[in-house]
């Protein structure tokens, strides 16, 4: 059987990690992240070494966040696992290996 969803975001970057998670908060049932790479946040994954920080703001740009995703400084490894929790705790559906 096809699944029909409310919402598909396309791309498993922070952008689409926070979509997801908000729509979900605001009551979205059936949610769908796509990504082309085989995990969500490539970039980060692929460009990002080891232990490299991830800031919120770049280059002297502070960014006021608002929404339920909360966003703080930290290394490579802990962004992408707090971005890892986020996806598990909302129980979102994800097609990885996909291309729109």
């Amino acid at each position: 059987m096809q699944t029909v969803y409310d919402l598909i975001i396309v791309g498993g970057g922070p952008g689409g990690i926070g979509a997801v998670v908000e729509a979900k908060e605001l009551g979205l049932e059936k949610v769908l992240l796509i990504e082309k790479t085989e995990n969500h946040s490539h970039t980060i994954r692929k460009f990002y070494k080891d232990k490299k920080r991830v800031d919120k703001d770049w280059q002297g740009q502070a960014v006021e966040l608002e929404g339920n995703v909360g966003f703080e400084d930290g290394t490579k490894e802990s962004t992408l696992n707090y971005f890892d929790q986020l996806l598990d705790d909302e129980s979102i559906d994800s097609k990885l290996n996909f291309r729109t």
